[in-house]
């Protein structure tokens, strides 16, 4: 059941991806072939020594679509071409067309230890909605009542027990703990973005507190800065 839920939920995003009319293609490519498919795609810290990576090569993907949908149209090109990691490189937005631009890599076990050591550590991060401007989203941390504008994203320290609450008395409360791990947590409140069941992790979904997948969340707080700078 599990297999035929995972097959279903791919097709019909597929399907959504041809609805949303995105074009993906190469700026640059690799001329070598590296013939197994890979699964992850790892986002690289630009503090992340790439030297002895290997290059697949720089793709750009446009459309009428959200971040999320142009960031998994270029996953799925560049894994088909052996690529496990990733590294932001630009994004743009004019009228109602989005552009995402990243390095693809294939990277082996030590620059992917490295690169972890340069992660955020005991970091709650929360994003704002990703697709009606002017909005805004309300929660309480620790009983604090704090508002996120739509393109806008927070970064606290969880270096104590921390209470999220969102929707007040009758909505949803989540506690969380540091790890000893250092392991950050990137949460939203619409539902948007790859979260447990395309990357295979661990996830909770607790009413309208909803936690992200690491990779992605890294990369939309590059796309986040440029509405925020806008402003």
């Amino acid at each position: 059941m599990k297999t035929k839920a995972i097959l279903l939920f791919s097709t019909l995003f597929v399907n959504f991806l041809f609805s949303q009319k995105v074009n993906v293609e190469f700026i640059t490519k690799t001329d070598s072939i590296y013939k197994k498919e890979r699964r992850d795609f790892i986002y690289l810290n630009e503090k992340t020594d790439l030297s002895a990576a290997k290059i697949i090569g720089k793709i750009k993907a446009n459309g009428k679509a959200d971040w999320h949908t142009l960031f998994y149209s270029i996953m799925t090109k560049a894994q088909k071409l052996g690529a496990n990691a990733f590294k932001y490189s630009s994004s743009s937005e004019e009228s109602d067309t989005s552009e995402l631009i990243i390095d693809t890599y294939l990277i082996s076990e030590k620059i992917k230890a490295d690169n972890k050591e340069f992660l955020p550590k005991n970091k709650i991060y929360f994003f704002g909605r990703h697709n009606k401007k002017g909005t805004t989203e309300d929660f309480k941390l620790n009983g604090k009542k704090t508002t996120l504008k739509a393109f806008h994203y927070a970064v606290y320290n969880l270096d104590k027990d921390t209470q999220i609450n969102k929707g007040g008395f009758l909505g949803t409360t989540l506690n969380i703990s540091p790890n000893p791990s250092g392991r950050s947590y990137y949460m939203n409140f619409s539902g948007f973005g790859p979260s447990a069941v395309m990357t295979g992790s661990l996830s909770f979904t607790a009413g309208n507190i909803i936690q992200m997948d690491e990779n992605y969340s890294l990369l939309l707080t590059h796309i986040y800065q440029i509405y925020q700078l806008q402003e």
